[in-house]
């Protein structure tokens, strides 16, 4: 009998140490696993983190950049407005000579060598050419006068301070920043209402909205659309901007906001944008709402609350 209690007794401890070794192992795979989580949060943060300074890196240097170039640009600015007012008396001149050499006769042998002059040199289309290329160089220097005005907003958009502002200017401006990247493959349809303006920082929206236009674009492979609405429903200003892109499957839509989440090809996206994005309207105590139906396009919308009389911090 007091073998069978020292067998039993043995048997018991022995079964005692595989539990707790067994808790152990559970408890350890436990502990590993949360700390494979927290090492994954810290990366991703880290990641986040380097994005960021990255980001405050090129806003610092678009400013710079956009400082340099507005200085001579005022000054070409300045010369072909100046050129373009010579040009005016140049045309008055040479309209009054080429005026007295239709008067001139046969046998003015210097009249008549200036009109073989001005027929060889074809100097009436040449007048006409300059007045061209004159208003084609105002043209490319209000655009980018423009471009840079609106790299200096853009870089300016971390230290703006809230204030009341209108949607439908932040639209115009990423509009400017984002023409050179829209331009070959997408035609801009905008249904911009008179909607009542809103609190917020412009630098921050201007960024949401150039995301969504730049990512519209790259959905749309050829000759697609991008239609802009503001709107005003009860106290809050809708945004939407639409495209007629290959849609977003149902299965990413969940994972659209989230940070590093991409469709894109390797190298073409970091996945922050949509997830910056967001964290913006969420800033700005709006909404951002996301529909899509592939093969037909992709509609981005963002609520954002009427301007009250509260202090926003």
């Amino acid at each position: 009998m007091g073998n069978y209690l020292e067998l039993f007794s043995s048997s018991a401890k022995q079964l005692g140490y595989l539990v707790e070794h067994r808790y152990n192992e559970e408890q350890l795979e436990a502990n590993y696993t949360q700390l494979k989580s927290m090492v994954n949060e810290l990366n991703l943060t880290q990641k986040q983190l380097v994005q960021s300074e990255k980001m405050a890196s090129v806003g610092q240097l678009s400013s710079g950049i956009a400082h340099e170039i507005n200085n001579p640009m005022g000054y070409i600015k300045s010369n072909v407005n100046t050129l373009t007012k010579y040009q005016d008396a140049y045309k008055q001149g040479f309209l009054l000579l080429e005026k007295l050499l239709a008067d001139a006769s046969d046998d003015d042998k210097k009249l008549q060598r200036l009109s073989d002059y001005w027929k060889k040199h074809d100097l009436d289309y040449l007048l006409n050419d300059t007045d061209v290329l004159l208003e084609e160089t105002q043209q490319g220097i209000s655009r980018v006068i423009n471009i840079v005005s609106g790299l200096k907003s853009f870089a300016r958009a971390s230290d703006e301070k809230w204030a009341e502002l209108q949607i439908n200017d932040c639209v115009e401006e990423a509009l400017k920043l984002s023409h050179n990247e829209l331009k070959y493959t997408v035609t801009i349809e905008k249904n911009l209402a008179d909607v009542p303006v809103i609190n917020g920082n412009a630098g921050e929206l201007v960024q949401v909205i150039l995301n969504l236009l730049i990512n519209a674009g790259q959905a749309i492979e050829k000759d697609g659309t991008i239609t802009i609405t503001t709107k005003l429903i009860n106290d809050r200003v809708d945004l939407s901007i639409a495209d007629s892109g290959t849609g977003i499957e149902q299965e990413n839509l969940k994972n659209i906001f989230d940070p590093f989440f991409t469709t894109k090809e390797v190298g073409e996206g970091t996945g922050l944008g949509l997830s910056i994005s967001f964290g913006i309207v969420e800033n700005h105590l709006g909404s951002i709402d996301v529909k899509s139906v592939v093969g037909q396009g992709t509609t981005f919308t963002l609520s954002l609350p009427v301007a009250s009389n509260d202090e926003w911090l």
